[in-house]
């Protein structure tokens, strides 16, 4: 069982050696998922994320990015869910790591 935090690290290395075995969910605003996102990150309203994660493949890991506070609100809600865990410090950190990112129009920037 995953703690129910991650690292930009760990979630960087797992996309680069097992992208098939994880999904990134995005429960950022619009706006803010449109400008800057992790490539391959899907945009998720907060409320489709319960439902989308009970009728989910359970063999596939989610990582929730949003804003801290948003994500501190709904760790307990998946507290029984071993495939769902939430990236800490939120974008700020895969950014502030150099990873890359990208825009809805496809650019992607940094390493």
């Amino acid at each position: 069982m995953f703690s129910h935090w991650i690292t930009a690290k760990y979630l960087y290395d797992l996309l680069t050696s097992e992208p098939e075995c994880v999904q990134v969910w995005d429960l950022r605003a619009s706006e803010d998922f449109r400008r800057l996102h992790i490539p391959g990150a899907k945009k998720i309203e907060g409320q489709q994320l319960l439902p989308l994660v009970e009728e989910f493949n359970q063999d596939i890991l989610i990582v929730v990015v949003g804003e801290e506070s948003q994500l501190k609100n709904l760790v307990d809600h998946f507290l029984s869910y071993d495939n769902v865990i939430f990236l800490g410090d939120g974008l700020e950190s895969w950014l502030s790591s150099g990873y890359p990112v990208q825009s809805l129009e496809g650019e992607r920037m940094g390493s």
